[in-house]
Protein backbone atom coordinates (compact mmCIF):
# COMPACT_ATOMS: atom_id res chain seq x y z
CA UNK A 1 0.00 0.00 0.00
CA UNK A 2 3.00 2.63 0.45
CA UNK A 3 4.56 1.66 -2.57
CA UNK A 4 1.29 2.55 -4.25
CA UNK A 5 0.69 5.40 -2.20
CA UNK A 6 -2.67 4.70 -1.58
CA UNK A 7 -4.91 2.08 0.61
CA UNK A 8 -7.09 1.38 3.86
CA UNK A 9 -6.16 -0.49 6.82
CA UNK A 10 -9.28 -0.98 9.36
CA UNK A 11 -9.46 -2.34 12.57
CA UNK A 12 -12.29 -3.79 13.56
CA UNK A 13 -12.41 -3.41 17.35
CA UNK A 14 -15.03 -3.29 20.42
CA UNK A 15 -15.54 -0.61 23.19
CA UNK A 16 -12.96 -2.04 25.06
CA UNK A 17 -10.25 -0.93 23.22
CA UNK A 18 -11.23 2.17 25.62
CA UNK A 19 -11.43 0.23 28.63
CA UNK A 20 -13.55 -2.39 29.51
CA UNK A 21 -15.80 -4.23 32.12
CA UNK A 22 -14.34 -5.50 35.67
CA UNK A 23 -13.44 -9.26 35.58
CA UNK A 24 -11.57 -8.97 31.43
CA UNK A 25 -8.43 -7.54 31.85
CA UNK A 26 -6.37 -9.54 29.58
CA UNK A 27 -9.14 -9.06 27.13
CA UNK A 28 -9.46 -5.38 27.42
CA UNK A 29 -5.30 -5.16 27.31
CA UNK A 30 -5.31 -7.10 24.14
CA UNK A 31 -8.01 -4.44 22.47
CA UNK A 32 -6.28 -1.61 23.92
CA UNK A 33 -2.42 -2.78 22.29
CA UNK A 34 -4.52 -3.36 19.03
CA UNK A 35 -6.12 0.50 19.08
CA UNK A 36 -2.06 1.29 19.59
CA UNK A 37 -1.40 -0.83 16.42
CA UNK A 38 -3.47 1.07 14.50
CA UNK A 39 -2.67 4.60 15.89
CA UNK A 40 1.33 4.02 14.93
CA UNK A 41 0.17 2.27 11.74
CA UNK A 42 -1.67 5.81 11.23
CA UNK A 43 1.22 7.90 12.24
CA UNK A 44 3.58 5.76 10.17
CA UNK A 45 1.53 5.69 7.04
CA UNK A 46 -0.97 7.98 7.08
CA UNK A 47 1.61 10.54 5.26
CA UNK A 48 2.26 8.37 2.63
CA UNK A 49 -1.10 7.91 1.60
CA UNK A 50 -2.40 4.76 3.84
CA UNK A 51 -5.68 5.27 5.58
CA UNK A 52 -5.66 3.44 8.88
CA UNK A 53 -8.91 3.38 10.79
CA UNK A 54 -10.08 1.54 14.27
CA UNK A 55 -13.90 1.05 14.17
CA UNK A 56 -15.47 -0.25 17.10
CA UNK A 57 -18.26 -1.96 17.25
CA UNK A 58 -20.24 -1.79 21.32
CA UNK A 59 -22.80 -3.89 21.08
CA UNK A 60 -23.74 -7.54 20.01
CA UNK A 61 -23.76 -8.11 15.87
CA UNK A 62 -27.13 -9.13 14.99
CA UNK A 63 -26.46 -12.83 13.55
CA UNK A 64 -28.71 -16.31 13.97
CA UNK A 65 -26.06 -17.67 17.08
CA UNK A 66 -26.87 -14.16 18.70
CA UNK A 67 -30.32 -14.54 17.93
CA UNK A 68 -30.94 -18.12 18.99
CA UNK A 69 -29.22 -16.88 22.44
CA UNK A 70 -31.04 -14.23 23.02
CA UNK A 71 -34.78 -15.00 21.42
CA UNK A 72 -36.57 -12.19 22.66
CA UNK A 73 -33.88 -9.34 21.94
CA UNK A 74 -35.23 -6.55 20.13
CA UNK A 75 -33.74 -6.68 16.80
CA UNK A 76 -32.68 -2.52 17.26
CA UNK A 77 -30.41 -3.73 20.23
CA UNK A 78 -28.11 -5.34 17.99
CA UNK A 79 -25.10 -4.01 15.40
CA UNK A 80 -26.81 -5.21 12.10
CA UNK A 81 -24.12 -6.32 9.86
CA UNK A 82 -24.89 -4.25 7.37
CA UNK A 83 -24.32 -1.18 8.89
CA UNK A 84 -20.86 -2.73 10.00
CA UNK A 85 -20.52 -2.86 5.68
CA UNK A 86 -21.32 0.37 5.48
CA UNK A 87 -19.23 1.90 7.61
CA UNK A 88 -16.11 0.38 6.40
CA UNK A 89 -17.62 1.16 2.83
CA UNK A 90 -17.30 4.60 3.80
CA UNK A 91 -14.27 4.57 5.44
CA UNK A 92 -12.11 3.16 2.51
CA UNK A 93 -14.15 5.78 0.33
CA UNK A 94 -13.50 9.23 2.35
CA UNK A 95 -11.20 11.52 0.74
CA UNK A 96 -7.74 12.02 1.65
CA UNK A 97 -8.52 15.51 3.19
CA UNK A 98 -10.62 14.51 5.70
CA UNK A 99 -10.12 10.85 7.28
CA UNK A 100 -11.58 8.95 10.25
CA UNK A 101 -9.04 7.52 12.52
CA UNK A 102 -11.38 6.51 15.10
CA UNK A 103 -15.50 6.13 14.96
CA UNK A 104 -17.95 3.84 16.55
CA UNK A 105 -20.89 2.06 15.80
CA UNK A 106 -23.31 1.03 18.58
CA UNK A 107 -27.75 0.26 18.81
CA UNK A 108 -29.13 2.44 20.78
CA UNK A 109 -29.49 0.19 23.97
CA UNK A 110 -25.77 0.51 24.18
CA UNK A 111 -26.08 4.54 25.21
CA UNK A 112 -26.23 3.71 29.14
CA UNK A 113 -24.64 4.12 31.99
CA UNK A 114 -21.60 1.22 32.31
CA UNK A 115 -22.24 0.11 35.88
CA UNK A 116 -20.57 -2.71 37.90
CA UNK A 117 -22.30 -5.04 40.14
CA UNK A 118 -21.37 -4.11 43.95
CA UNK A 119 -20.18 -6.80 46.06
CA UNK A 120 -22.22 -8.27 48.24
Amino acid sequence: MVQRGRGTVIFLLGSESRGGPAGYSAYNASKVAQRAIAESLAHETMHLGVHSAALDVDGAVDSPRIREAMPNVDPDSLVAPERICEEIVRLINQPRNAWTFSTDLRAYDQWRPRVTKKKS
